[in-house]
């Protein structure tokens, strides 16, 4: 159950899906008035419904975490950013829906915008079963091109990869 139609949410169902078998998914909206959930007033539209599209996701039992709030399981925070240097946090929340502790290498590159690489790293960590673990790690950009808005709105592009051994198991 979420309470409220205007915020992104997720439920994992792994547990209760067979791999191979049948599966009857629904989605019930209720309209019923809530004083503990906004909206209450304004002009929101307060007919019932879906206010956005329901997707059914398919991940390896270990993989990039979607079940925080809904986000891609990535965050990026910018620290000491000038013209000479940047340094990015990456956060990524690994999720090991599996039997057993799995060992899961997290490789970050960071491209700028014709798609050379200006920053990468990668480090390893042991996932117990039925954890979340969240991986840290730093990339420092010298000499980036920093965001100017209208007048040039530059993008720097970061891949997230997990591998278990050899075989990458997700990416974002």
């Amino acid at each position: 159950i979420h309470l409220g139609g205007y915020s992104a949410f997720v439920v994992e169902i792994t547990n209760r899906a067979e791999k191979g078998g049948f599966c009857d998914l629904r989605v019930r909206a209720d309209n019923t008035l809530r004083l503990d959930v906004a909206p209450l007033s304004g002009d929101f539209t307060h007919a019932g419904g879906m206010h956005r599209p329901v997707e059914l996701i398919f991940k390896n039992s270990c993989c990039i975490s979607l079940t925080d709030h809904a986000s891609p399981g990535v965050s990026i925070f910018q620290e000491k950013v000038s013209n000479e240097s940047a340094c990015l946090r990456v956060r990524v929340l690994i999720d090991n829906g599996g039997g057993v502790v799995k060992n899961i290498e997290t490789r970050l590159t960071l491209t700028d915008g014709g798609g050379s690489t200006v920053a990468s790293n990668a480090s390893d960590t042991h996932v117990k079963p039925g954890a979340i673990e969240r991986v840290e790690q730093v990339l420092t950009v010298s000499n980036p091109r920093l965001w100017q808005g209208v007048k040039d709105p530059y993008l720097y592009t970061l891949k997230v990869e997990l591998f278990d051994g050899t075989k990458r198991v997700d990416e974002y």
